[in-house]
């Protein structure tokens, strides 16, 4: 394998398909006019009785101001704000910072995301994230970003993940909080709930391209797929060893890439059952135009989208890998069918990267954070 050979723009391409880090700057415009295949309304949903409610029919249910609940005869704008007033029997201003009770917020329990391998909260000014936090914040939902090892094991990454969850309740009164996971972060949250015994404590888990049942590029790092291009494993090589000094034999990344292998997530899933206590939602991205997801979106509670979007150039390889030229739908690195679990939502019109925004915004037509303040709208619905 030559390394020397390769050019710089392929292969840091690549580095953010891989490993879904983010590449995008602090900051852009907000484009609120961007055609999305999410629908950004208020969602309705039907109670035991069989009465619909829509997504403000929760009041009732919501906490007490003091305690973080929205006031809904504010005629201000909704906007997420600590409320200092509010103190918890633990709170700890040294530990806690920015993370507090909030004087008005729309879910009732506090939203954290969890990102997925090779990511973290932010890399230098890049944010895993792109712009969703804020966004959700400004829309009135109090959100929070974890962080845990780019590279490791489920049980590793998923005790951090623990840890931040112990945190938020701590420093926000909540009694709970929402898990919205993206690829591996989802694994995570599922982990957290089953193995550490957090089902009391956490509402909902969402995953977004989850590979629940493993995906191939993963056998395809670890080499137990045969005959595949050396090419593809010479820039997994080059991504692990340059980018996070992390070779391909190193065991943190090992521990990442097993779980996703077929074996590795079988032994994953018979480990971590679902909790009957939580509810669980999941998303799947579709990219390329070679498939359109009909077959494989089916029975999703939102409809598939009418339009296909062209897959992102550096997801090529791990597209094709997946199927995609047969007609397997997948975002470049977990097939729909692997993403699919609990109460499956529906189908993104996005691949891997374009899910969080990544790659300076440019989402085709999907408008990522309205897809997010979606997830967010449900769970208030919900009543969580």
């Amino acid at each position: 394998m030559h390394h020397g050979t390769k050019c710089f723009a392929c292969s840091a391409a690549l580095i953010l398909a891989l490993l879904s880090l983010s590449c995008a700057p602090a900051s852009l415009p907000d484009d609120s006019n961007r055609t999305t295949g999410v629908v950004d309304t208020p969602v309705t949903t039907t109670t035991s009785t069989g009465s619909s409610q829509t997504s403000r029919s929760n009041e009732g249910t919501q906490p007490p101001a003091s305690k973080g609940g929205i006031d809904f005869d504010d005629t201000g704008p909704l906007v997420a704000e600590p409320n200092p007033e509010a103190i918890c029997s633990s709170y700890d201003a040294n530990l806690c910072g920015e993370i507090r009770p909030l004087r008005k917020m729309r879910n009732r329990y506090p939203i954290i995301l969890a990102h997925g391998m090779g990511g973290f909260k932010e890399f230098a000014t890049l944010d895993y994230f792109y712009q969703i936090p804020e966004y959700l914040r400004g829309q009135g939902y109090a959100v929070y970003v974890s962080i845990v090892d780019p590279f490791n094991s489920t049980t590793v990454r998923g005790q951090q993940l623990a840890t931040f969850v112990d945190k938020v309740l701590g420093c926000t009164c909540a009694g709970k909080v929402n898990l919205i996971g993206h690829s591996q972060g989802g694994l995570d949250a599922r982990f957290v709930v089953s193995s550490l015994g957090y089902g009391d404590r956490v509402a909902t888990v969402t995953t977004i391209a989850t590979p629940h049942r493993g995906t191939k590029v993963a056998d395809i790092a670890l080499g137990l797929i045969p005959g595949i291009s050396d090419d593809l494993i010479d820039t997994l090589a080059w991504i692990a060893g340059n980018l996070y000094t992390e070779p391909l034999q190193s065991p943190d990344y090992r521990a990442s890439m097993q779980l996703f292998s077929q074996d590795g997530i079988a032994a994953f899933n018979a480990a971590n059952p679902d909790d009957p206590r939580v509810a669980y939602f999941s998303w799947a991205g579709i990219a390329g135009l070679s498939a359109d997801g009909h077959k494989e979106c089916a029975g999703a509670e939102h409809p598939t989208p009418d339009y296909r979007t062209p897959i992102t150039a550096v997801l090529l390889p791990t597209w094709t890998a997946l199927g995609g030229l047969s007609g397997v739908a997948n975002d470049g690195l977990v097939a729909v069918e692997s993403a699919r679990w609990g109460r499956f939502m529906g189908c993104l019109p996005a691949d891997h990267l374009q899910e969080v925004g990544h790659l300076l915004g440019a989402t085709y037509k999907f408008d990522w954070k309205s897809f997010f303040k979606t997830i967010a709208q449900q769970l208030e619905a919900d009543g969580n």
